[in-house]
């Protein structure tokens, strides 16, 4: 379940020494967050892999490269291009501080450098992430009471579904219960994209897939919400309207 503590991270690294991109790649896989990590030996080739690629979320860059352009250069080009990726710059030569802070590099690593330091750039890519990814979220927790206290990000939540005394959270992940009332979930999730479909289901409109008569499906998943007659065309309307944004 995604939290943002556990962002998930799919890197990708430009080094032109074949030696040192596997030695990253190695070293990235093993770390914690990490889904994947893609390689790349020059600028050109950076720019293709992201345009390609819209899950890339991370980036680590030489600066010096083969090929007409350095790492920075790259980088500029991809802004240019609307790709606002963090990412650390490694380098061995002396860099306008001001300069690489102003294009948003995160940090600059300089060669010869070490598993820690590489770590430590790591976690700064990790955090700033994170707290993107928490803030593109509306900065919101969704507290979750059953035997002890969760909390999830509105974007873990497909539905919340009423049922008895309980109230069932249907998550890709699976179900979990939580002993806090529909009510007060909807009004704290009002400003949202959760939306009343039924009595009984509060649904994030957001990860609709399609709607089917009274039912409506979800991507990745064989969880199902009902949806009222009624409730019908204002849910197909926010379900719009949200895939638009």
């Amino acid at each position: 379940m995604e939290r943002c503590s556990d962002f998930p991270m799919n890197i990708l690294i430009c080094e032109d020494d074949i030696y040192q991109r596997e030695f990253l790649a190695d070293m990235l896989r093993n770390r914690e967050f990490v889904h994947s990590v893609e390689t790349a030996t020059n600028g050109e080739e950076l720019i293709q892999v992201v345009l390609a690629n819209p899950e890339i979320s991370a980036l680590f860059i030489d600066y010096q490269l083969d090929g007409r352009m350095t790492g920075l250069d790259a980088y500029m080009i991809l802004q240019q291009r609307g790709h606002t990726l963090p990412a650390v710059l490694i380098t061995g030569e002396k860099l306008d501080a001001n300069r690489t802070y102003d294009l948003g590099i995160l940090d600059v690593v300089e060669k010869p450098y070490t598993p820690y330091r590489i770590q430590k750039a790591f976690e700064k890519l990790h955090a700033y992430l994170s707290y993107s990814h928490f803030s593109r979220n509306g900065g919101l927790y969704v507290p979750i009471h059953d035997q002890e206290i969760r909390m999830l990000m509105p974007s873990d939540i497909l539905f919340f579904e009423a049922e008895s005394k309980i109230v069932k959270v249907h998550t890709l992940d699976g179900v979990l219960k939580t002993k806090i009332p529909l009510k007060l979930y909807e009004k704290y999730l009002q400003h949202t994209s959760f939306f009343y479909s039924h009595r009984a289901f509060l649904v994030n409109v957001k990860k609709i897939h399609y709607i089917e008569g009274n039912k409506i499906h979800f991507r990745d998943t064989n969880h199902v919400a009902q949806v009222t007659d009624e409730k019908q065309l204002d849910v197909r309307n926010l379900w719009r309207k949200f895939s638009i944004l």
